[in-house]
């Protein structure tokens, strides 16, 4: 069981391990990436400089080593004839003292070391480790005084100088690089900052428009990428807005609608309900008195009269029960209920040619997405007919591509935008509302003299026909 202060440690190094190598931020990374980079080209560079010096050194050694023998050939062949060959012999090597590259070493005739040189020695040596890297292959030459005569001398390269010199010198071009990286990289964090903060006024943009705040704006500038981004989620928090407002009138008006509704049916049971019922009461109590008195005749007459009330108000609530259930037509099929509606005013209106053109089937479209094309349907016939002067309705169902139906009504009746026809205004915007509610486009095109075009496309299956859900099933609990 390893002690708590160890396991505290490992805990430590991991999460300062895991923040290193994965960090959670974009400029976090690209820095990583850019001080990774600077420290290998460092790293590269210093090693390709160390290769180039240590070349450079062997060389120059060499070639002091050489030049030392040479200029000491014609001295040292000299001591042959000296009387005095020792002591001119420890002068000649003292003659090396303050070199940098040669060492010289004097030995009498038995290989003892007479005198050896004192050369310059470097004040601020490099590394033992750097020293071994550099040192290159030991080179040496002796020099003999020849048979019969005492002593030699042996000159020895001597690399301790210049290795300082190439440490130096590497120190230097490291700390140059070290500080053109550091540089580098606060050039780097404060560019990037300035780049990415884009993104973070586009997060903070993103969890105002998920808390409902669609007028959520970002400012569209700096790099091309970040400014088209920028102005796309404006787009987009735009059309969100709009939805919304969509939606919100769209409820405004489904309570409207439905506060007219409730107050229109109370209207019908009022009017036309109320009276058959207390018309009925009368009847029904008259009828009673009278079958007593024996008036058998005029009792059946009031029977009868009871008969035609309730045949009425049967009527009457047939009625209201299709206003509470709007489109029974289309439960048979969409080119069904327009057919239907073709055909209620071919009878209508005998003196205008009405023709129709289906391309689809009545399974090719959803009961919710037909209601909608159907109501604009039926909206457009009656506005062509009673608000224009019509010689001719052409009424078009079909599939311009696939998954989308298209209803299509032109008539002849001479209104254009300069002579709108009355009473259309609130149809129109029924039209668009329902085609919104339904995720499909309205068209209206009117050309002075030569009539209006209406134009519905809507998907042909709603969002529960395509997950295989169906259409009441979503609107009903469980």
């Amino acid at each position: 069981m390893s002690a708590p202060g160890k396991g505290t440690q490992r805990l430590k190094t991991g999460s300062i391990l895991s923040v290193l190598t994965q960090p959670r931020s974009l400029r976090s990374r690209v820095l990583l990436a850019v001080g990774a980079t600077f420290a290998l080209s460092l790293v590269a560079g210093a090693i390709g400089a160390g290769l180039r010096a240590r070349d450079s050194l062997r060389n120059e050694l060499q070639a002091a080593l050489d030049g030392a023998r040479q200029s000491a050939a014609e001295p040292f062949g000299d001591l042959g004839r000296s009387d005095h060959a020792t002591q001119d012999l420890v002068r000649f090597v003292q003659s090396f003292d303050g070199s940098r590259h040669i060492l010289a070493t004097a030995y009498d005739g038995r290989g003892r070391i007479l005198q050896q040189s004192r050369p310059q020695r470097p004040d601020h040596p490099a590394p033992d480790w750097f020293v071994a890297w550099m040192r290159p292959p030991s080179a040496s030459y002796l020099l003999a005084a020849g048979p019969g005569r005492a002593g030699s001398v042996r000159l020895q390269a001597l690399e301790a100088a210049d290795v300082a010199d190439a440490w130096s010198e590497l120190a230097r071009m490291v700390a140059a690089f070290a500080a053109f990286s550091l540089l580098g990289g606060v050039v780097v964090y404060a560019v990037i900052g300035a780049a990415l903060r884009p993104l973070t006024q586009l997060s903070q943009a993103f969890g105002r428009i998920g808390d409902g705040d669609y007028s959520a704006h970002v400012p569209a500038r700096g790099v091309a990428e970040l400014a088209a981004l920028g102005g796309g989620f404006n787009t987009m928090a735009e059309r969100l807005a709009d939805i919304d407002r969509r939606n919100r009138n769209l409820e405004a008006q489904l309570l409207t609608l439905q506060d007219e509704e409730r107050a229109e049916i109370a209207r019908d049971l009022h009017d036309e309900i109320g009276p058959y019922l207390f018309a009925v009461s009368l009847d029904a109590s008259l009828a009673g008195r009278l079958a007593r008195a024996g008036r058998v005749a005029e009792a059946e007459e009031r029977l009868a009269s009871i008969t035609a009330a309730v045949d009425h108000m049967q009527r009457q609530v047939r009625d209201m029960l299709n206003q509470l259930r709007p489109t029974p037509e289309v439960d048979l099929g969409l080119p069904v209920a327009i057919a239907d509606a073709v055909a209620f005013w071919r009878e209508k209106r005998p003196d205008i040619t009405f023709s129709l053109a289906s391309e689809i089937g009545d399974e090719d479209v959803d009961t919710r997405q037909a209601e909608a094309l159907w109501r604009v349907a039926q909206e457009a016939l009656s506005n062509a007919v009673r608000h224009g002067r019509p010689a001719a309705i052409q009424v078009e169902l079909s599939a311009p591509e696939p998954g989308r139906i298209r209803v299509r009504i032109e008539d002849d009746g001479g209104a254009g935008p300069a002579e709108p026809r009355a009473g259309s205004g609130f149809g129109l915007r029924g039209m668009r509302e329902r085609m919104a509610a339904a995720r499909g486009d309205l068209r209206i095109d009117a050309t002075p003299g030569r009539g209006w075009t209406v134009e519905a496309v809507a998907p042909a299956r709603g969002p529960a026909e395509r997950r295989g859900v169906a259409p009441d099933a979503e609107s009903e609990p469980a």
